[in-house]
């Protein structure tokens, strides 16, 4: 279930007094290695809801890790991958592209008290497993919430760096309440929505109003444990500025997917969220000391990066804009300049599939789970 994992040496810094010199790691024998993405869950595809172009079925991507001057990894396009259960139940999945493979059956989802692998035979011979994984209940949350709230932000400004307020607001989930006195995980996956409007463009044009997707707005792993098995209190999933925040102008959506994990995945999931976190110490381990859950078959000491999951899955949607909330955007128009300055405008001024502001899909027709 690895959405952005990102793989390289961490350069650190070592002080001594007051000179501060580079410590130099040797790269250059590290191999590409072996990345797999994916999970199932115990929602079938039929039954999932998606944001932008996200496909419902469930998938596997494969890539080899590249060197680490270089963030790209490299698909595979080439395996075989197959699901598997104790049941001695398997299916193939379909290759596409971009070293993506998919279970295209609307049907299928995990069953409780069922384990389940994924088993990878690429084109070089070599064969991977994951570690069998039974499936976590899901435990659906209440709806998402928000109050205000504010946060202190480090900025540049004039070559100076200045601690400034932010306000806006925090979004969250009240935890249900459970029963079993056991710890629960939790992982939750964030895909943001807005709309964005060519303002140059007259009502009516078809490049006028687009719906933008952007899965890197609110990309940061968000995960929880319960530890006490008490549930029942509320847990921040996202903090939203919102006083210079332009996504609130019109409707802004967040599809909040959440999964209940094993407490093996879970601190998978830990182990990446504090690599990410940390600002590059020479003390840190670098990010190849985070082992998944899979294998090779005939050689161990050929690690593998990445995790399959089986997890329970529940969603909902949840909708604000800056006219729900207690702040004002500021009433400026960069399209259109002050009088007596020549206007020069961006291209999207003009056109809406122009954004500017980043995205990884966007359509100029309204989502059918727009409200």
């Amino acid at each position: 279930m690895v959405r952005h994992l990102k793989l390289g040496i961490i350069a650190g810094l070592f002080v001594l007094t007051t000179c501060i010199d580079p410590v130099e790691f040797d790269t250059s024998s590290e191999p590409s290695r072996l990345v797999v993405q994916g999970y199932i869950s115990d929602v079938p595809a039929k039954n999932r809801e998606t944001g932008g172009d996200e496909s419902p079925y469930f998938k596997v991507k494969l890539s080899l890790s590249s060197p680490v001057s270089n963030i790209r990894d490299h698909p595979i396009k080439d395996a075989t991958v197959m699901l598997l259960d104790d049941q001695e139940n398997q299916q193939e999945l379909t290759p596409s592209f971009d070293g993506e493979y998919f279970l295209y059956d609307e049907d299928f989802k995990a069953v409780e008290g069922r384990s389940y692998f994924i088993r990878i035979s690429t084109a070089d011979g070599n064969v991977y497993e994951s570690q069998p994984q039974r499936l976590q209940k899901s435990l659906p949350t209440g709806p998402a919430k928000y109050r205000i709230d504010s946060r202190l932000n480090l900025v540049e400004i004039s070559d100076q760096s200045e601690v400034v307020t932010l306000e806006g607001i925090s979004v969250y989930v009240d935890l249900p309440q459970n029963s079993s006195q056991e710890p629960v995980y939790y992982l939750w996956e964030l895909v943001p929505a807005w709309i964005f409007k060519a303002s140059l463009l007259p009502d009516g044009h078809p490049n006028k109003t687009c719906w933008v997707t952007n899965i890197y707005y609110l990309d940061e792993v968000v995960i929880h444990q319960d530890k006490f098995g008490q549930g029942s209190y509320p847990k921040e999933l996202f903090f939203l500025e919102a006083e210079t925040n332009t996504r609130l102008q019109y409707d802004f959506s967040v599809l909040i997917r959440q999964f209940s994990l094993n407490k093996e995945t879970f601190e998978f999931w830990e182990d990446i969220k504090k690599q990410n976190e940390r600002v590059g110490s020479i003390f840190d381990p670098p990010p190849f000391s985070i082992r998944g859950n899979l294998f090779n078959v005939n050689y161990p000491d050929d690690r593998v990066l990445g995790y399959f999951s089986v997890v329970g899955e529940s969603t909902q949607r949840w909708f604000t804009n800056i006219r729900e909330l207690p702040y004002r955007l500021p009433n400026i128009d960069p399209c259109r300049s002050p009088p007596g300055v020549p206007n020069i405008p961006s291209p999207d001024c003009l056109d809406c599939f122009r954004y500017r502001g980043g995205s990884s899909y966007i359509i100029n027709v309204e989502p059918s789970w727009w409200r």
